[in-house]
């Protein structure tokens, strides 16, 4: 027997043991982003400073850039090791990203504007002058992607 689904905003994202169905398709339709446009950010710090950017960042840098931006969220790396593979793997040679963020644009010329912004404002100046140190980021890459 099928049984219906209750509208979008009632149904658990996660199927529970009496919601009546497997909820497989609810995790995608309740978290679609179809259509988006997002910057993907990667930053690779210097060994040595990566403790204290990782406290800086969770501290200071992460909230403040979470109340001016669209930010999915931040995520840092752990302690397992990143898998490379493919035809012809090639890592960086200063490693793996330890950063990772994401942020929601309007398009490229809302994010442009968003970055000159944020160099301008206050709060922001604030929050980076407590950076330990800016010249750590030996690597940034950032990714402009459209969701499908």
């Amino acid at each position: 027997m099928i049984t219906a689904l209750p509208p979008a905003g009632k149904r658990p994202i996660f199927p529970t043991k009496n919601s009546g169905h497997s909820g497989a398709t609810d995790i995608f339709r309740e978290k679609s982003m179809t259509g988006q446009f997002v910057e993907i950010r990667d930053y690779t710090i210097e060994p040595q400073w990566w403790d204290a950017y990782k406290k800086w960042l969770i501290d200071d840098g992460a909230p403040c850039l979470k109340r001016k931006f669209d930010i999915i969220d931040f995520w840092i790396s752990g302690d397992l090791e990143a898998e490379v593979s493919g035809s012809d793997p090639k890592p960086s040679p200063h490693g793996q990203p330890q950063v990772c963020w994401i942020i929601r644009w309007e398009n490229k010329a809302a994010r442009d504007a968003g970055f000159a912004a944020l160099m301008k404002d206050e709060e922001w100046q604030a929050v980076w002058a407590k950076h330990p140190n800016p010249n750590a980021y030996l690597q940034m890459n950032g990714r402009f992607m459209e969701s499908v």
